[in-house]
């Protein structure tokens, strides 16, 4: 580009990220969503209905 308009101003600063998935806290919500939904499709049916 030219002088007035530089592509490369100054370099970014980067933040060190880790991905999600090496974080512990989602393999623990991974888990308790897995668990809810086995436990949802084996049950015949949780839905609690007025008339029986």
């Amino acid at each position: 580009m030219t002088k007035d308009h530089p592509r490369e101003a100054a370099p970014r600063p980067t933040i060190e990220r880790r991905h999600i998935r090496h974080s512990p806290l989602f393999w623990v919500g991974a888990l308790m969503f897995l668990a809810a939904t086995v436990i949802y499709l084996w049950s015949e049916d949780l839905a609690q209905l007025p008339w029986g």
